[in-house]
């Protein structure tokens, strides 16, 4: 399992994350504070941040339509 996950890492830095981290949020997240502390333009940090926060905000979301159509 944990060589799987080094696999997966390895090849989604040889990628620069871009379509692996779209479709993998838990992989986007574990890299993220890396690359934002490294060479990675500001820009790109903030775009990750915001990734972030929409993934948190949905889920968010979701939790809550439940809670309320379960107590209707």
């Amino acid at each position: 399992m944990v060589q799987l996950l080094l696999e997966v890492l390895k090849h989604a830095r040889m990628q620069r994350g871009q379509v692996l981290f779209q479709t993998h949020p838990i992989l986007h997240w574990l890299s993220f504070r890396k690359r934002c502390n490294s060479t990675e333009s500001y820009t790109q940090c903030r775009h990750d941040i915001f990734v972030i926060l929409n993934l948190v905000l949905g889920i968010l979301n979701i939790l809550i339509e439940v809670f309320v159509s379960s107590h209707t």
